[in-house]
């Protein structure tokens, strides 16, 4: 018809289609186009804490424990005291959760152990997780401590005995994001009365316990990936990580479109990632959960234009986690809390 220099008529056939049901799959091909352009591995778990609707990309591949596994270590602490912890307990978790310290960590386990072996506490801790069956968790040996000739220095886990080795995970202590992320529910849904963790640990942990452990994490201010993928103000009860070719966050968010949990890991092959190339990454895939979540009010933020953002001095906030193996003998979390200096951003800085 529009052929004709008359009569320019066209009948138009219309079909009414519903359009696709909103789901986590579709938040799920929304984070791989983003990670499409990383030059690694990017492990993700999310979870509709309301619905218990997931999704994982490379969600159950062996990572490096890092500072993340001190999620554990949180809910081993409040499962070994005998009621609100005291000025001692209180300033070990406090700095734990908004500093790092893999010292305090360290001091940490010798109240899980109730003696001050680190590694008695770190044994409890890898024999719950498995309990919770976390199979993929465990810490065979403390922060920054160089185990005795006859400790047993790493596990077998499914995870990291697939025979495809995408990862070069820490020997001594791993996770996966789908292990962290089912601890985080299991705190989430504790501190509402229910959940893994009040039937396995009826007598050993409470509602009040484990919303202690939600609070104490939004009290961390570092580690601002998820963060900085939220609108200012949204409460974030979370734990970051970081070696040198592993960078990481996993937390509770809480949001007016539903609570949800979100952990993200990318791991690049090599010595170094750079925190200009992970952390806009980590936080645009903050932002994409986010917004699904809150459809009718989404954040506008950009994090991948927020370069600004990253400190090029101190991109960590904290410093490095994983380094040069203490001195032959060293009991961790005595003697030494294994600071270091920060990764650079640039590959001559």
């Amino acid at each position: 018809a529009f052929y004709r220099p008359e009569n320019r008529v066209a009948q138009l056939v219309v079909v009414e289609e519903q359009p696709p049901e909103m789901s986590l799959d579709l938040l799920a091909t929304v984070i791989e186009t983003k990670l499409q352009g990383f030059d690694g591995l990017g492990s993700i778990f999310i979870m509709d804490l309301e619905s218990g609707e997931e999704i994982g990309i490379n969600a159950d591949v062996a990572l490096s424990g890092l500072s993340i596994l001190k999620i554990a270590i949180f809910v081993e602490a409040y499962r070994a005291m005998d009621g609100p912890p005291n000025d001692y307990q209180q300033g070990l978790l406090l700095d734990t959760a908004t500093r790092s310290s893999n010292f305090g960590a360290n001091l940490l386990l010798h109240e899980v152990a109730g003696e001050n072996n680190t590694y008695r506490g770190a044994d409890i801790l890898t024999e719950s997780m498995h309990k919770l069956g976390l199979v993929n968790t465990f810490m065979a040996v403390p922060y920054d401590a160089t185990p005795p000739a006859h400790r047993q220095t790493t596990y077998v886990t499914p995870a990291n005995s697939t025979g495809e080795a995408l990862t070069q995970p820490d020997a001594t202590m791993q996770s996966t994001a789908e292990d962290i992320g089912s601890l985080l529910a299991m705190i989430y849904y504790c501190s509402k009365g229910g959940g893994p963790l009040l039937a396995i640990y009826p007598e050993e942990l409470t509602p009040g316990e484990c919303q202690a452990i939600i609070d104490l994490m939004i009290l961390n201010e570092e580690g601002n990936l998820i963060r900085f993928g939220v609108p200012e103000g949204t409460p974030v009860s979370h734990k970051h990580g970081w070696a040198r070719a592993t960078h990481a966050d996993a937390g509770i968010v809480f949001t007016p479109g539903g609570d949800y949990v979100i952990v993200e890991y990318l791991d690049q092959p090599g010595d170094w990632l750079l925190a200009d190339i992970s952390f806009p990454i980590l936080r645009e895939i903050a932002r994409a959960a986010y917004n699904y979540f809150n459809m009718d009010d989404p954040y506008l933020g950009n994090p991948l234009a927020d370069l600004e953002l990253i400190d090029p001095n101190n991109p960590f906030s904290e410093e490095q986690e994983i380094l040069e193996p203490a001195d032959e003998g060293t009991e961790a979390g005595v003697e030494s809390d294994g600071e270091g200096d920060s990764p650079p951003t640039t590959e001559n800085g």
